[in-house]
């Protein structure tokens, strides 16, 4: 009865000491990060962010809304780091929101930019980059 009891006490221990939340592990030091519903709170701010920041055409603001983006997330403390939201609207159109600092907060900054695709191939056109060989190597 006492093994049990003290079984008990250690698991009420453990649960305490791991707090609630999912936890992650980065370079070795455990951070908490977003729950399912504070990832979706953070689409939603991105899409409210996007829509009444950038001038989109309906066409677009109806993709943003109804499309989902390529998230990037990156953890450097509790709750807090990196977030990326994109998305690709058309060939020609790119429009991305950056997060960072602690998500959610009003410490966490925030930069959206919408890119014109083929503005930026036009340019790679015209760059004169160098083109790389693969040369056999004689020694």
């Amino acid at each position: 009865m006492k093994k049990n009891i003290l079984y008990l006490f250690c698991m009420l221990i453990v649960m305490v000491l791991a707090g609630c939340g999912e936890h992650i592990i980065v370079n070795g030091v455990s951070y908490r990060v977003l729950s399912k519903a504070e990832e979706r709170e953070m689409l939603s701010f991105a899409r409210i962010t996007l829509l009444n920041g950038e001038k989109l055409t309906p066409a677009q603001k109806s993709f943003i809304l109804n499309t989902q983006p390529v998230i990037r997330l990156s953890y450097n403390g509790n709750k807090s780091g990196r977030a990326s939201y994109e998305w690709i609207c058309s060939d020609d159109v790119m429009v991305r929101l950056n997060c960072e600092g602690e998500f959610l907060t009003e410490n966490m900054r925030i930069s959206a930019r919408k890119i014109n695709l083929k503005e930026n191939l036009n340019k790679d056109k015209s760059s004169n980059l160098e083109k790389i060989t693969l040369k056999e190597i004689k020694h």
